[in-house]
């Protein structure tokens, strides 16, 4: 005869399903209550977008003490999915920025983009995936998807973004997302990125940026093989767990870009405590004209 808590352990399973079934349920009305439907930049679609309240874990945002208005901000900026693919609102903002500067016939989305020919020969590196453009980005006749992993076993390239085995003058088009606050040596990862961009090229990406920080400053560093947290450590997603934050990022983060000798173009900015959700262009100086990025829609 099944006990009591024979009963709980079958039950818990259809439990937990009918609980985050109410509460996707919940987060589709609000959507269409708010009307929040648009045209997704990165699969083309008409859909709704989800917000989801809990995107930060409770202990990152005890870790990081951000305040309240930050918190409404930078769950906007990784929320807002679109219901059809999941590309949050800092990856759609990112698609957008990409077929802004890189216009292809009448494409209006990444899908639609990838496959046209006037963007055929661009060399893209996506360093990290980028949830909802990886997929479409792996379609591209050019496009190099990297991680950095801890196992050279991994079936994804290995690449570390401070020692990047890519030759100099590789890539038109760099792309990262939430991964540069990840490098135990920023201004290393900032080098490398410059070295394999040909002259011309841009890294865009996106980085959590905290407008309330006037400096750009380190939480942590390595030493003898072990990190060092310098001011109270944190980890993304949870806070205490996932992967280790070493840098905070500034108000002044776009002269920490020129230093290293990059053109610098904030899309969607500047940073506010309302919207964190910026789109960086940096692009490697050339000797002839600088060709300014035409303005995001």
């Amino acid at each position: 005869m099944a006990t009591h808590q024979d009963w709980k352990r079958r039950l818990l399973p259809t439990y937990n399903a009918l609980v985050h079934s109410a509460r996707w349920a919940g987060r589709v009305v609000e959507a269409l209550c708010r009307g929040r439907l648009a045209r997704c930049t990165v699969c083309g679609r008409v859909s709704l977008l989800i917000l989801r309240r809990d995107v930060l874990a409770r202990e990152l945002l005890r870790r990081w003490e951000i305040p309240d208005r930050l918190v409404a901000a930078f769950t906007r900026k990784e929320s807002l999915e679109c219901i059809s693919c999941g590309a949050s609102l800092r990856v759609r903002r990112l698609a957008e920025v990409m077929l802004n500067l890189y216009p292809a016939g009448p494409s209006r989305s990444i899908a639609e983009w990838v496959h046209a020919p006037e963007v055929q020969g661009l060399r893209i590196a996506e360093i990290n995936g980028i949830t909802g453009l990886t997929l479409l980005l792996t379609s591209h006749p050019h496009h190099r998807y990297s991680e950095y992993q801890d196992r050279e076993s991994s079936q994804v390239r290995h690449e570390d973004l401070t020692k990047l085995t890519y030759p100099n003058d590789s890539f038109d088009l760099v792309l990262t997302s939430e991964t540069l606050e990840h490098v135990p040596d920023l201004n290393k990862a900032l080098a490398e990125i410059h070295r394999i961009l040909i002259p011309g090229g841009r890294h865009i990406f996106t980085i959590p940026w905290r407008p309330d920080v006037p400096w750009t400053f380190a939480r942590a560093t390595i030493h003898d093989g072990r990190i060092e947290p310098l001011v109270a450590l944190i980890h993304h997603p949870g806070g205490n767990v996932g992967y280790p934050v070493f840098t905070e990022i500034g108000q002044d983060f776009p002269e920490v870009l020129a230093a290293v000798g990059f053109e610098v173009q904030v899309e969607f900015g500047p940073a506010t405590l309302d919207d964190v959700a910026q789109v960086i262009i940096t692009q490697k100086r050339t000797d002839g004209p600088y060709l300014q990025p035409q303005e995001s829609g």
